[in-house]
């Protein structure tokens, strides 16, 4: 990996550590102070199911020269510490989430909550038991289900003596079967990423743990300012999932960003900045488009 200061804007200050959360766990938090003073908020970046911060490097980029940003890696990284049995289920992460707001010591509404699939729907999950309510969420691509196949749910119980050799077959796989390479070959080097720096046992456990899940919002639940993001020509996520939970919301607002290039570039900061400004002007969410 790259020295951290390749994934900011030039002169942001970069401090990494490690924050306790339940059984003992301690999870990676690299935050990035930009160098020059700014009337944004703080973000609280979360990777996606396994994601590597290689495939946010221009996000992250652009991000840093307007906001602080804490880049929080969840249990399932590599780069997690777990002492014994985990848990990897959507509500332990959303726990995670809930206990490492606390710890970061963020003010009520005074940071932006923001997560990537398997993390979106994870903050979606802890948004209503949080210690403190951000000023806003973004959700990017969130899952309302994670229907792996069967192959995979059962190769997931030997991934620790077959992952290796099997991580060929899954690229050709994702290539030919899952990918729209034409429209959307990105989403192809951010898997291959994923599956070259992944722990095949804390992947394989969190697969099987969250196979099961099903988004299920109650009528009464009301979220922060949020912005849910979508990618209309990404095969590997479920663009319905994307646009049926936004409507789930009350007052929430949708974006069709349509690849995956321009949800992991800068494109994704513009969208945050413009929705920020629109929220506090109190402009109509008529100029987004709306699922």
């Amino acid at each position: 990996m790259p020295p951290l200061n390749n994934y900011c804007h030039p002169g942001t200050e970069v401090q990494v550590r490690h924050i306790p959360v339940s059984s003992g766990i301690r999870l990676r938090v690299v935050h990035f102070t930009p160098l020059l003073k700014t009337n944004f908020p703080p973000v609280l970046f979360i990777p996606g199911l396994a994601s590597v911060m290689d495939n946010f490097r221009k996000t992250l980029k652009e991000m840093t020269g307007f906001f602080p940003v804490y880049y929080l890696e969840t249990r399932e990284k590599s780069s997690s510490r777990i002492p014994g049995k985990a848990g990897f289920s959507v509500n332990d992460l959303a726990n995670d989430v809930c206990e490492s707001v606390g710890l970061l010591g963020f003010k009520p509404r005074g940071y932006i909550l923001m997560g990537y699939s398997l993390s979106a729907t994870a903050i979606l999950e802890s948004i209503h038991r949080l210690p403190v309510s951000p000023a806003a969420a973004i959700l990017a691509e969130p899952n309302a289900s994670f229907p792996f196949p069967g192959w995979l749910l059962f190769l997931a119980r030997f991934a620790r003596l077959i992952y290796r050799p099997l991580k060929p077959f899954l690229k050709w796989y994702l290539r030919n079967f899952r990918i729209d390479m034409k429209n959307d070959p990105e989403m192809y080097d951010l898997n291959c990423r994923i599956l070259d720096a992944a722990d095949p046992g804390k992947l394989a456990a969190t697969v099987r743990a969250i196979a099961s899940y099903h988004f299920k919002p109650a009528k009464t639940d009301q979220l922060p300012p949020t912005l849910v993001i979508g990618a209309s020509k990404d095969t590997f996520h479920s663009f319905d999932d994307s646009r049926r939970i936004a409507s789930s919301f009350p007052g929430s607002r949708y974006l069709d960003l349509q690849t995956n290039e321009k949800t992991h570039g800068p494109d994704i900061v513009h969208s945050l900045t413009g929705f920020l400004q629109n929220a506090k002007q109190g402009e109509s969410a008529s100029v987004y488009n709306r699922g």
